[in-house]
């Protein structure tokens, strides 16, 4: 699988957008975890579609753990 990076080709001259929730969903898989995305709409397909293909790599799974905060918001009990 390519990285952000690789997919991003700025190299080459040519960025393929990534989107934010791509990147989550990719963060999600670095996690070991099978995000469950919902798709409402042609859009919301497209988007999930893009996140084949390629991975985070370690590295920048590292930066978005950093920029979460360390302790769970506590939300009040739905009944």
């Amino acid at each position: 699988e390519r990285s952000m990076a690789q997919r991003q080709n700025r190299d080459a001259g040519r960025v393929e957008k990534v989107l934010p929730v791509q990147v989550a969903l990719q963060w999600v898989r670095a996690k070991g975890a099978v995000p469950l995305p919902a798709v409402k709409n042609q859009a919301h397909a497209q988007a999930i579609i893009g996140c084949q293909g390629w991975a985070l790599e370690e590295n920048e799974v590292a930066v978005l753990d950093a920029a979460l905060p360390r302790s769970v918001p506590k939300f009040a009990r739905l009944r």
